[in-house]
């Protein structure tokens, strides 16, 4: 026979949930916040652990090129909001692929269908995104 679930909360337990609901805080994300063209910074060309050099010391955290709280712009405001997405964009030149460029930032949802990734145009010598 299958055990019978107690459809009622306790006292103490509608106060712990409603406790989490409300007094929910987050500070922000952090994220990985550099450039590096044609491997200028080989701490960001890393692509998969970028904690490897932990001896910067504009990081809290200890790790390079780690912002926390991450901030960013919102389209049709003024100032600085907390980011809610990290981004890596890793690309090189069409026409010498030899040139590659990666950049990491963090950025905010406006809540628009704005794509801001993809491919320039390969015939102005533009870069594709890999």
């Amino acid at each position: 026979m299958a055990p019978c679930w107690s459809r009622s909360l306790s006292a103490a337990q509608t106060l712990l949930l409603l406790g989490m609901i409300v007094f929910q805080e987050a500070e922000g994300i952090g994220c990985f916040v550099c450039s590096s063209f044609n491997g200028s910074n080989p701490l960001c060309e890393d692509t998969f652990n970028s904690t490897i050099d932990q001896s910067t010391r504009s990081s809290p955290v200890g790790i390079a090129n780690y912002q926390f709280p991450c901030w960013s712009f919102k389209k049709n405001r003024e100032g600085l909001f907390p980011a809610d997405h990290c981004i890596k964009v890793s690309g090189y030149r069409t026409d010498d692929s030899r040139q590659t460029m990666v950049i990491r930032t963090c950025a905010l949802d406006s809540g628009t269908l704005t794509a801001d990734t993809g491919e320039s145009d390969p015939e102005e010598g533009g870069a594709t995104a890999r």
